[in-house]
């Protein structure tokens, strides 16, 4: 519940951000709008993968691998200081 309670978090409360995000990478709101549309289809397309992944594997594993993909993500956002 918790993992689930910060990605939806992190994927749909980006909206306050966007015009800071504009001002500090000097980029259009077009850019910010694609790159968001672009985590949005890869979070759709995981979906499936991550249920044949449960399939396959212990659900304990494929959540834990997905943290761990979350964890590195966000690291890499928030060391970002430019596009």
């Amino acid at each position: 519940m918790i993992i689930t309670m910060l990605t939806v978090g992190l994927r749909l409360g980006i909206g306050p951000f966007v015009l800071p995000m504009m001002e500090d990478l000097n980029v259009t709101r077009t850019f910010i709008s694609t790159i968001i549309s672009v985590s949005m289809i890869m979070y759709g397309i995981g979906m499936p993968i991550a249920s044949y992944l449960c399939g396959k594997y212990s659900t304990k594993f494929i959540l834990l691998l997905g943290l761990v993909i979350i964890e590195l993500s966000v690291l890499g956002t928030v060391l970002t200081n430019n596009v």
